[in-house]
């Protein structure tokens, strides 16, 4: 009966230590994330920010303080805040940098600005000024998924966001459209297009989706079927690839106000 009790108290314990989540993000020094980050392979995110700054401090209060944030960030990520008028010095790629230089070589103009890094230091990206929480969160996934590799920022939020919408609106056709225009055109995933676009076509006889479908048919040396979803693009109105954009716009401008 001992032993049984000590078993079940040792799993308690091994249970709530892995159910802990972070509190407040672990801020270090950019060194210190460098070493961090290429043992544990994370990205590094690097907080631009300057004392007299509000929108640094809007930024800390309302997206750096979120639970969800901080327990994404301390998963993910090794977090660094950098105050560029401060005295210090970081070590780059073999090089000596005073926090000044540091941020002028990473590109910061204005503050704040978040600064991304790969797992092995390699420089990514800097993206300048205040970022809401639900952007923000889209931006950690963007750079944690390497999404960087295959498509900008702008296009990964709306990418991001239709795949939101599409959880509570699974045949909705205009954004199974949109999915399927992304998957199709810009991350070459072709059986995750013909699924949206399948969708939109039935659901909302959308002339891009049956000319995207088309357009798949013909890169899989597919005649028939090509010939047979251009048909069904021009019956639902299909004129050429800039009608598409047009309604693909069209389309994402309404959804992006949801």
């Amino acid at each position: 009966m001992k032993a049984q009790l000590r078993f079940w108290s040792l799993f308690l314990v091994i249970y709530l230590l892995g159910s802990v989540n972070a509190e407040n993000i672990e801020w270090m020094s950019f060194n210190d994330a460098v070493v961090k980050a290429k043992k544990e392979n994370k990205h590094i995110l690097v907080d631009f920010y300057t004392d007299w700054c509000g929108w640094c401090k809007k930024l800390d209060s309302e997206v750096y303080s979120k639970k969800e944030i901080i327990n994404f960030l301390s998963d993910n990520f090794v977090a660094v805040k950098l105050n560029p008028e401060k005295e210090g010095e970081v070590t780059f790629q073999g090089k000596k940098f005073k926090y000044s230089e540091f941020a002028q070589a990473a590109g910061v103009t204005g503050y704040p600005a978040t600064g991304f890094f790969a797992p092995n230091s390699d420089f990514l990206q800097v993206v300048p000024g205040y970022i809401p929480a639900e952007q923000f969160t889209s931006l950690l996934k963007y750079f944690d998924d390497e999404k960087y590799k295959l498509l900008g920022y702008q296009d990964y939020f709306i990418y991001d966001k239709f795949n939101s919408l599409v959880l509570n609106n699974p045949e909705n056709a205009e954004i199974n459209f949109v999915l399927g225009f992304f998957e199709h055109n810009v991350l070459n995933n072709s059986s995750k297009a013909i699924k949206y676009y399948k969708t939109a076509a039935e659901k909302g006889k959308i002339a891009g989706a049956y000319a995207g479908l088309s357009q798949i048919a013909e890169a899989n040396k597919n005649t028939k079927n090509k010939e047979m979803w251009m048909k069904k693009a021009v019956a639902a109105g299909y004129k050429d690839e800039n009608s598409v954009k047009d309604k693909l716009i069209e389309i994402i401008k309404k959804h992006m106000k949801e």
